[in-house]
């Protein structure tokens, strides 16, 4: 079917009909959203947190599957009819033992050679203790200027950009 779609995509005429057909057309319940997912592309949805304390010191964790870049900030992909908060916060409990409150929206951002996209939020730890978990080995606050050796890359360019901007409203 997907192959289908975008054969008709490609032809300006058909094309033209199709989004008439669809301005107008009652199509059957659920029909529609067939079509949209058969359609449109597909893209995974990450979700992470900046968590700073009150020295303005970065939460970080330390993973276990990727020794060349350990640390990063805590977070994940959603899953299937999960909102992004609510992702970010099961996230982090699951993986660190500790509960977050977002406190707001940071960035989006979508890969420039994947099919993702990652919801950015600014939180706090507000209970539980840390445990480690299958995913997670260690956690810790960092220093700004201080941050340890193995950070992702992609956190480390979404921080730099955080602190410019940051640094721009100042």
């Amino acid at each position: 079917m997907r192959n289908l779609v975008e054969f008709l995509m490609r032809i300006w005429p058909l094309n033209l009909l199709i989004t008439l057909a669809w301005r107008h057309f009652p199509f059957p319940k659920g029909v529609r959203s067939r079509i949209m997912r058969s359609a449109n592309d597909r893209f995974l949805v990450g979700v992470m947190i900046v968590i700073l304390d009150e020295q303005d010191r970065l939460f970080l964790v330390k993973n276990t599957y990727d020794p060349r870049y350990a640390w990063g900030l805590p977070g994940g992909w959603m899953g299937k009819h999960e909102q992004p908060s609510e992702c970010v916060r099961r996230e982090v409990a699951e993986e660190t033992g500790y509960e977050v409150t977002i406190d707001r929206l940071l960035a989006t951002r979508s890969h420039p050679r994947l099919p993702s996209v990652d919801i950015v939020y600014r939180g706090r730890i507000t209970g539980g203790a840390f445990r480690p978990s299958a995913e997670i080995s260690e956690a810790g606050y960092f220093g700004l200027h201080e941050l340890p050796d193995g950070l992702t890359p992609i956190h480390q360019r979404l921080l730099e950009w955080l602190n410019a901007s940051t640094e721009d409203e100042r």
